[in-house]
């Protein structure tokens, strides 16, 4: 009977809980076409996370492996006290091999789990998929993977990203992590200059400031007064250009005609222009603005995910034809559009 995952995994070394980044989870949530999940780079590393994310969304606890020596053993899922292996492949055309199917069990019984699940961005060769039947393994290809990302990131392709605070956040806690890394003479300099830094500031804020000194009388600034008639009116200064001494003066008794300003502004809402057309009645190229980086794409007639929008989301337009789209700064989607099946 298969222990714990918890308590397995937690005892073995060099292996940790997943720790994802703002800026890290902000990337994978615009992720869910396979073209996306093959430009994850640093060699299937980042894929790894990406997958070990969508797990995290699912309520699974994850662990990580160090990138060499992992026993063929990418990520540790546990849920419900039951425990489960995973391998990413991220392939773009090549199928995984039978080999790699046929070593799941062993792995599944080394390691003390439930199962084993076999993720890829691209298929399993049939002669693994045949041996694998009635067996601990669970495969998720390139199709479903698309669809199982697209159902966890459509709904929050909106949210904003990491706030400044977050941002900076993440970047001392690298710098951290750098630091930590340095050898003890680097440290012991560094700590010398910011001491010195610090000292520095302390003086100059010891120093005193020099006086003020008021300017003479002819440089201060005057400032001349209205004189009021008798009868409370604003009495008028017409003043000669060659000099700065009133020449005349006339009083007006009528009303001051300065305007006062209301004290708030009415404010409109602009209501939202709806849809022109639905996507089953009168198919049309869906125009759709992806995320943070407001980039925009177009997709073919009947896009499955175009009802799961409100009618007055601002990221959803519809266009005619192509050429009205590409007018508009819109360019062709990844991939051609494809009915999505349920998940088992």
């Amino acid at each position: 009977m298969a222990k714990s995952g918890k308590a397995v995994y937690e005892k073995r070394e060099r292996r940790t809980l997943l720790h994802l980044s703002p800026i890290q989870r902000a990337h994978f949530s615009m992720v869910w076409e396979r073209e996306a999940m093959l430009e994850l780079g640093d060699n299937g590393a980042e894929f790894e996370l990406f997958v070990g994310y969508l797990f995290e969304r699912e309520g699974f606890r994850v662990w990580t492996t160090p990138k060499t020596g992992d026993d063929g053993v990418d990520l540790f899922l546990v849920r419900d006290k039951a425990s489960y292996v995973v391998q990413c492949k991220q392939y773009r055309s090549n199928k995984v091999s039978s080999e790699n199917v046929r070593q799941l069990p062993g792995i599944i019984e080394h390691e003390k789990a439930d199962g084993a699940i076999l993720v890829t961005t691209s298929g399993v060769a049939e002669k693994g998929r045949n041996w694998a039947e009635g067996k601990l393994i669970r495969f998720i290809e390139a199709q479903e993977l698309e669809q199982w990302a697209s159902r966890i990131n459509l709904a929050s392709q909106n949210h904003p990203g990491p706030s400044l605070r977050e941002r900076l956040e993440e970047w001392a806690t690298q710098l951290g992590r750098f630091f930590r890394r340095q050898p003890a003479s680097l440290k012991i300099a560094f700590y010398g200059l910011s001491g010195f830094f610090a000292l520095l500031i302390l003086l100059a804020n010891t120093i005193p400031a020099a006086p003020a000194v008021d300017p003479p009388n002819s440089a201060r600034a005057f400032t001349p007064t209205l004189p009021v008639s008798s009868n409370g009116s604003v009495t008028q200064i017409v003043n000669n250009s060659s000099n700065f001494g009133p020449t005349a003066l006339t009083t007006s008794n009528e009303a001051s005609s300065e305007a006062v300003l209301p004290t708030t502004m009415p404010t409109t809402t602009a209501t939202p222009t709806p849809r022109p057309k639905d996507a089953v009645s009168a198919p049309c190229l869906v125009g759709q603005i992806k995320g943070n980086t407001q980039s925009k794409f177009y997709h073919e007639p009947g896009w499955p995910y175009y009802n799961s929008f409100p009618a007055d989301s601002p990221i959803i337009r519809c266009f005619d034809n192509s050429k009205e789209a590409e007018a508009a700064g819109f360019k062709p989607g990844l991939r051609p559009a494809s009915t999505p099946k349920p998940r088992p």
